[in-house]
């Protein structure tokens, strides 16, 4: 794991990026009829979650993880960073909008507009999907040659597109 934070570094993704979510140590025992149960050893399972900021070496973040010894990769989710000014900047899109809307009925049908009384708000983020792939990455990770072969190739993982949506309803006083 030690190796495979130090890959990752040196993709620059800061350390701020790369988080232990988990580490379990257990004993591994064999049992016997004659002597019971035997210390065999110990697993170690870690787990490792990277945020990546630079979306073109997505793939190659997978592809060195597995090339120094990871095993499972999983749960692949596409964030916005400041999710909070991106709501900010689709409401105040989405105010205007709903204003010009009200404004051109009122003027097709001769309604005279009011102060606004009230707003009501609907938001959601489309494209927020969360993957996951608990498959065991062997050598399939590496080029034609096999587990042997030195080219490794980087998987291609799809960003798609997410979209921060805000619907907004204004109801306005009628003079």
């Amino acid at each position: 794991m030690n190796d495979i934070i130090l890959e990752l570094k040196g993709l620059d993704i800061e350390a701020k990026d790369i988080k232990t979510t988990s580490y379990y140590l257990n004993p591994i025992y064999d049992w016997t009829e004659k002597d019971g149960r035997i210390l065999r050893g110990y697993q170690v399972n870690q787990n490792v979650t990277i945020k990546i900021r630079d979306l073109d070496i997505i793939g190659d973040a997978v592809a060195k993880s597995t090339e120094k010894g990871a095993n499972q990769i999983g749960n692949i989710s596409f964030t916005f960073d400041d999710e909070f000014e991106l709501k900010n900047q689709a409401r105040e899109a989405a105010i205007a909008k709903a204003k010009e809307k009200a404004e051109s009925i009122a003027d097709q049908t001769g309604i005279k507009l009011g102060k606004i009384v009230n707003v009501y708000e609907n938001n959601y983020i489309s494209g927020k999907g969360y993957y996951t792939s608990n498959a065991v990455l062997e050598s399939s990770a590496y080029g034609i040659g096999g587990a042997g072969d030195e080219s490794l190739i980087s998987p291609t993982i799809e960003t798609g597109q997410n979209e921060v949506q805000i619907e907004v309803s204004l109801v306005y006083e009628v003079k």
